[in-house]
C-alpha cells in the first residue's frame, strides 16, 4: 500500500492527513469552533455574531464544510455554487428573518394610500399601476398616441388600434371553437358562441 493510499483523508485547512475517516472527522470537529469566525464559506453566508446558532452541528456535517464545495450548509448536507442560495437555505435552520415588511407599522388608511400611490392630477382617481394612470390621464388630455398606418386614424390605447387595423388587413384571428366562423374581434366571437352555441359555452365556462 502506498503512502498516498494509506493517508487518503487530508484536511484542506492545515494539511493533516490520515487513513481513517473517523480520525479526520474528529480532527476537524476539535478545531473548527476555533476557526468559525474565519471560515469564508460561513462568513459569506450568515452572520456569526451569535455562536450559539451553531450548537448541535454534527461532526460529519462539520467535516463536509471542508469537502471542497464552494457553499456548504454547516447544518446538513446541502451545498450550492451560489452564495444567495446558501443564505436562504441556512435561514431554514436558524429561523433568521432579516427582511421586514414596510406595511407592518402602517394603518389601513396609510396602506391604501401606499398601494394607490399614482394619483391623477386632474381628478381623484388613483391606482397602484403606472400603466393604468397613463391610460387614465389620456381621458383628460385627449392624447391619442396610437395611429393607424393605413388611414392615419388615432387612438388613445393600443387594443382599439389593433381591432381597427384588422378592418384594413382583413385579419380574423378569433375562431369559434364549435364551427369554422372567424372574427376580427374577440368580443364578437364570444357573442357568437353565447348566442349560437350556448350549450358549449355553459359546459366549458370559456367566458
Amino acid at each position: 500500500m502506498t503512502a498516498n493510499c494509506a493517508k487518503r483523508h487530508q484536511c484542506l485547512s492545515c494539511g493533516y492527513s490520515t487513513s481513517r475517516l473517523a480520525d479526520m472527522t474528529k480532527h476537524i470537529a476539535d478545531s473548527v469552533q476555533l476557526r468559525l469566525q474565519n471560515m469564508a464559506s460561513i462568513n459569506s453566508a450568515i452572520s456569526v455574531d451569535t455562536p450559539h446558532a451553531y450548537a448541535g452541528i454534527s461532526s460529519l456535517n462539520i467535516a463536509k464544510m471542508y469537502s471542497g464545495k464552494s457553499h456548504q450548509c454547516p447544518f446538513c448536507g446541502y451545498s450550492t455554487s451560489h452564495s444567495a442560495n446558501i443564505k436562504k437555505h441556512i435561514r431554514t435552520h436558524t429561523g433568521e428573518c432579516p427582511f421586514q415588511c414596510t406595511l407592518d407599522d402602517m394603518s389601513l388608511a396609510e396602506i391604501i394610500r401606499y398601494a394607490k400611490r399614482h394619483q391623477c392630477s386632474y381628478c381623484g382617481y388613483s391606482t397602484f399601476l403606472s400603466a393604468d394612470m397613463k391610460k387614465h390621464i389620456r381621458i383628460h388630455t385627449g392624447e391619442r398616441p396610437f395611429q393607424c398606418c393605413f388611414c392615419m386614424k388615432r387612438f388613445n390605447e393600443k387594443r382599439p388600434l389593433n381591432n381597427h387595423m384588422r378592418i384594413h388587413t382583413g385579419e380574423r384571428p378569433f375562431q369559434c371553437p364549435e364551427c369554422d366562423k372567424t372574427f376580427s374581434r374577440k368580443d364578437s366571437m364570444k357573442r357568437h358562441v353565447t348566442i349560437h352555441h350556448p350549450e358549449w359555452s355553459s359546459q366549458n365556462h370559456m367566458f
